[in-house]
């Protein structure tokens, strides 16, 4: 199991390392397997990862699948990145505000989705790399409105035009409200 982190867009940057808005990758919609990938290293996430695919990879003596997922969901879930938004309908916060209009798009992909790939490549042992993500991804809007409808929570959308310019600003726990989409 590695991750869509592993990824660089044309100036090198990657999904773990942007700082702010101007630092985010611009990832074609999908990422295909093909696209460029960290540099193998000890420096970030994402190449820690990338040097693990490479010498899996690499390997002759093992078929070696790597699987790379996005935001990851479902049973047994340790992130809670919904938890934003479950936690301001439970303590029925009247707004709910969001940066570039809520429009962030960050491929999520739901556990249930990752073991129906491995069963599939398990049945048929490879060498080879494959992104794996839900067939249609929610923005960030959605994701909000979605839990507030499930926990019977409405609240005022206050939905700024621009993107946070920097970590935490107008920022919920995690990167969908990053301006360019992620998409695996």
């Amino acid at each position: 199991m590695s991750s869509a982190s592993v990824y660089t867009d044309e100036q090198g940057r990657t999904l773990d390392e942007a700082e702010s808005a101007d630092d985010f990758p611009e990832f074609p919609v999908p990422i295909p397997e093909t696209q460029r990938t960290a540099p193998p290293g000890d420096a970030t996430y994402s190449t820690k990862k990338a040097a693990l695919e490479q010498v899996l990879l690499e390997n002759d003596r093992l078929p070696a699948t790597i699987i790379r997922p996005g935001a990851i969901y479902g049973r047994g879930d340790r992130m809670a990145r919904e938890w934003h938004f479950v936690k301001r309908a439970l303590d029925r916060r009247p707004y709910l505000v969001l940066a570039n209009r809520g429009v962030g798009h960050f491929h999520t992909t739901a556990s249930e989705n990752i073991g129906k790939l491995v069963r599939l490549v398990a049945a048929s042992p490879r060498t080879d790399a494959y992104n794996c993500g839900d067939p249609d991804p929610p923005e960030l809007l959605e994701i909000a409105r979605t839990i507030g409808g499930v926990m019977g929570h409405a609240p005022t959308e206050i939905l700024l035009a621009t993107a946070a310019r920097r970590r935490g600003q107008c920022r919920s726990r995690f990167s969908w409200t990053w301006p360019r989409p992620s998409a695996s």
